[in-house]
């Protein structure tokens, strides 16, 4: 009948209409996200702006370091991190063997490395892959958090104690009752020690818990070596640390100081019942 015939051409419109806009969607999806689609190509454009940040930024931070230092060669490392932690960026600076440095931006998840001839280039590291909770930790408390030492290597967090600071608005390095002032008896480094007298791995420099939103420095070493006699070599002091009350306090075999971190305000009792190191800090 006509009305067939009218319901028949409706329906066959429809769908060459309906198969016309499936193209039409696939072109333009195709067009935002191929590999060459417009939100690619934003967020490429997106990367080597923050990219060209983070460069400007180590740039900015060598030359502060630089003018304070009043020279332009031999930047320490700890300065570097300074620096940089003092515009917002938290950083770790690894010298490598080659005589280069990767500089770890815990901000936007990059590894960069400061080539002998001055120039900065991303290393493409995959961060994520590279940062997460270390497979020895088997304590609960420990699950999903990721401890960075000085080193830039992650940390086995059941080596340590810790907590969050408030009044450094940082982590401590010992048990939150020792922070608070209830106990004092209790040592922030758990693990054991090696035939030479140095601590397993190194100290954390950023710890993130499960419950932080970012890295967050380490800046308390409260009683962190209480009574470690069989401790030597006293390992690296993260640059973020500025609390060293009693750290090293009745650690009657450690040969000698270590390097005091520049951002240091208290340092009360910091070799306390080590008579060598008395007038030497």
């Amino acid at each position: 009948s006509y009305s067939s015939l009218i319901f028949y051409s409706l329906t066959i419109d429809n769908i060459l209409n309906i198969i016309v806009l499936l193209i039409l969607a696939g072109v333009t999806i195709a067009t935002l996200t191929g590999d060459n689609g417009i939100l690619t190509r934003a967020n490429q454009a997106k990367e080597k702006t923050e990219e060209a940040g983070d460069i400007e930024k180590i740039r900015l931070a060598m030359t502060t370091v630089e003018m304070f230092n009043n020279r332009k060669s031999n930047i320490e490392k700890a300065d570097l991190e300074i620096a940089l932690l003092e515009n917002g960026i938290k950083s770790i600076v690894v010298d490598n063997e080659d005589g280069t440095r990767n500089i770890i931006f815990l901000n936007t998840k990059k590894i960069y490395k400061l080539n002998t001839d001055g120039n900065i280039e991303d290393t493409n590291s995959d961060f994520d892959s590279i940062y997460v909770a270390s497979d020895s930790q088997d304590e609960e408390r420990n699950e999903g958090v990721i401890g960075i030492g000085t080193d830039g290597k992650i940390i086995d967090m059941d080596l340590w104690n810790y907590c969050y600071d408030n009044q450094t608005k940082g982590y401590a390095l010992n048990d939150a009752r020792v922070i608070s002032g209830e106990i004092d008896e209790i040592k922030g480094y758990l693990g054991e020690f090696t035939t030479d007298g140095k601590i397993y791995g190194n100290i954390p420099q950023y710890i993130k818990r499960l419950t932080d939103n970012e890295f967050i420095p380490v800046t308390n070493l409260y009683n962190t070596f209480r009574e470690c006699i069989n401790l030597v070599v006293s390992p690296i002091i993260p640059s973020t640390v500025t609390q060293m009350y009693t750290t090293f306090n009745s650690c009657e075999n450690l040969e000698k100081s270590p390097e005091l971190p520049k951002k240091l305000v208290n340092m009360y009792g910091l070799f306390y019942r080590l008579f060598k190191f008395i007038g030497t800090t």
